[in-house]
């Protein structure tokens, strides 16, 4: 099965992005920054010619984190990584301040 991501992003409301926007249009390039999403299949395909599904989904709400929020997603990302499978996270995934 493979997993695609609809290219739309939530409506204003539901899209935290909007408070970030001057940071992520800034000439540098922001930092990585971590935020809770709310995920949900938009669609469920099937490719006749592979014979394989692929499912579409949306981001339905994105909030970005800081400070101590972004702290304890961070804890939450790396158990949930860690219960998935790996030891730790991968260095490029490593969003700490060098």
């Amino acid at each position: 099965m493979t997993v695609n991501i609809s290219g739309q992003v939530p409506g204003e409301q539901q899209n935290g992005l909007v408070d970030v926007e001057e940071e992520l249009l800034h000439e540098r390039t922001p930092d990585p920054m971590l935020a809770v999403v709310i995920i949900e299949r938009a669609a469920l395909r099937f490719n006749d010619l592979k014979q394989e599904w692929s499912a579409v989904i949306r981001f339905r709400h994105i909030e970005p984190l800081d400070g101590k929020q972004a702290d304890v997603a961070r804890g939450l990302l790396e158990a949930a990584y860690q219960e998935r499978g790996g030891d730790s996270l991968p260095a490029e995934l490593d969003l700490e301040d060098d």
